[in-house]
């Protein structure tokens, strides 16, 4: 050890021994060089020390006892052996940045702004606590391995580079604070960001981010860009995030919503979401709820296991939905209207639609849905038109006022709204055994085929019932409330029970087919 000033380029070499320079006071280098040494210590008192060519077969550990500089000469390289240590402390800057650093496992303690670049995998010996920002940067798509608990990096920017790789490193980034970029991220291989129960924010529109896992269940946000081959956001296992928010760019980074997002993990347990995509899915075993505005331009598939879907914003717009699994009820909201992209089969779940003043247009082939409820307090929807593979019932009443129902029970199934409140306008209904109770008068749109018992009720003042199209084919009619009857069918007229039509008229039309009252 000793004290000096070295204002010119020192070149070192201890062959297969240690240099060992670590005096407090005094030793203050501008530009060291390493040519050989198993292990250094060096200790700079105080300025901007610029490292050339350093070769260890061992350890390195660089100081600063008042806060310098640390740099790297361009065209040279700090490389180390393999399982050793790299060790910089009390440097307020270090710029590492040439492509050929082999670093071995860092420790870094009191620094500020890290920038880090390696042709090697990047990892930890210890917590790293670099409060203003940290970049650090592979060269061929080697591991970044940031894993310790105690990390603190402030605003951290993380790049994959690919000079040729085939196959990408995992990117692990742990802290014990908020995970915040600086600069857009490039990461090719799975990543995961763990912040502990801190927050999860990388907004940056241009981030290329490989399969992510998101942990620690604190809030949540993601951007990022969709690239040849890879949507911008997906996942490679199961998230366990808090309130989230997720936008997919298009591959410029230009259009907000123009990328695709894809979470398939069965396990996922995301917060309460807002979201920005074309061809979304979102893959939950707990409930998939919102937050802020859903805007999806593609197909949108929720699938839950273990709770309800429910997007309850009025300004959602969504793509073709297509709901899977087994959510407890299903309930939509959309400002456009409600569209599907294959059939729903939820059972016996309840389903909700708010299609506000846009149509719902449920009628892909196999749909199988509990009770239905249609929401009309943030607007009254254009139009309904549903088909299920099952019995078409009703939670509460449906208030359509003036509006077309289109009802399609497949293979015979059964259609009942009974609800004496409901106010529909021109129906058109297909099925089996048909009831329809309206607080209003019955009227049809297209021609009926009902094949069972068919049950028509009006609860209103002097509301009649007018079933008028002549291809009607109707099962076997019960009429109740009805102040007047006008029925055509291009079939047979029968009963299934007795009308107490009292004074109201009746006019039937059978054509060339019989009317036979025989109740």
């Amino acid at each position: 050890n000793w004290n000096t000033v070295v204002s010119t380029p020192t070149n070192l070499n201890a062959g297969t021994a240690d240099i060992t320079l670590n005096t407090d006071y005094g030793n203050t280098w501008t530009r060291l060089a390493i040519a050989a040494a198993r292990n250094a210590t060096v200790r700079n008192t105080s300025g901007t020390l610029t490292l050339g060519d350093i070769a260890l077969s061992g350890n390195l550990n660089l100081s600063s006892y008042n806060n310098g500089t640390l740099n790297q000469a361009s065209n040279t390289s700090v490389t180390l052996g393999s399982n050793t240590t790299t060790s910089f402390g009390s440097f307020t800057n270090i710029a590492l940045n040439n492509a050929t650093n082999v670093l071995g496992n860092i420790a870094i303690s009191n620094g500020s702004t890290i920038s880090l670049r390696e042709n090697d995998a990047i990892t930890q010996s210890g917590a790293w606590y670099t409060p203003s920002s940290v970049s650090v940067t592979t060269t061929n798509d080697q591991a970044i391995n940031l894993n310790q608990s105690g990390n603190v990096f402030g605003g951290l920017t993380v790049t994959q580079e690919n000079t040729g790789a085939t196959t990408a490193g995992a990117v692990t980034i742990v802290e014990a604070d908020n995970i915040a970029q600086n600069q857009a991220w490039t990461t090719h291989g799975n990543t995961t960001l763990n912040a502990q129960g801190y927050v999860v924010t990388l907004g940056n529109a241009n981030n290329v981010l490989g399969a992510l896992q998101v942990l620690g269940g604190g809030t949540t946000t993601i951007s990022a860009k969709d690239t040849a081959g890879k949507d911008a956001i997906t996942d490679f296992a199961a998230w366990n995030a808090g309130q989230t928010t997720l936008n997919a760019y298009n591959s410029t980074g230009i259009v907000s919503g123009g990328g695709n997002i894809s979470l398939t993990q069965a396990g996922n347990v995301l917060g309460d979401i807002t979201l920005r995509g074309n061809t979304v899915t979102i893959t939950e075993n707990s409930s998939i709820t919102d937050n802020g505005q859903w805007v999806t331009t593609g197909t949108t598939t929720l699938k839950a296991t273990n709770g309800p879907i429910a997007l309850d914003n009025l300004s959602n717009v969504l793509g073709n939905i297509a709901i899977e699994g087994t959510p407890s009820y299903v309930f939509i909201t959309e400002n456009d209207a409600i569209t599907q992209a294959a059939a729903w089969k939820v059972g016996t779940a309840p389903v909700t639609l708010n299609s506000r003043a846009f149509g719902i247009d449920l009628t892909a082939s196999g749909n199988v849905l509990g009770a239905i409820d249609i929401i009309t307090t943030s607007g009254v929807p254009a139009s309904v038109k549903i088909t299920e593979d099952d019995a078409i019932t009703q939670g509460s009443a449906w208030s359509l006022a003036g509006k077309s129902v289109d009802l399609l029970a497949e293979n015979n199934k059964a259609i009942t709204l009974n609800n004496v409140a409901n106010q529909m306008g021109n129906l058109t209904i297909t099925g089996g055994a048909v009831s329809i109770t309206e607080n209003d008068v019955i009227t049809q749109g297209n021609a009926w085929t009902t094949t069972g018992t068919t049950s028509l009720t009006t609860t209103a003042t002097n509301a009649g019932i007018t079933l008028t199209n002549s291809a009607n084919v109707l099962g076997n009619l019960a009429i109740a409330g009805a102040t007047s009857v006008a029925i055509t069918e291009n079939d047979d007229i029968t009963q299934a029970s007795a009308w107490p039509l009292g004074t109201a008229s009746a006019a039937l039309n059978a054509g060339t087919h019989d009317v036979a009252f025989t109740q």
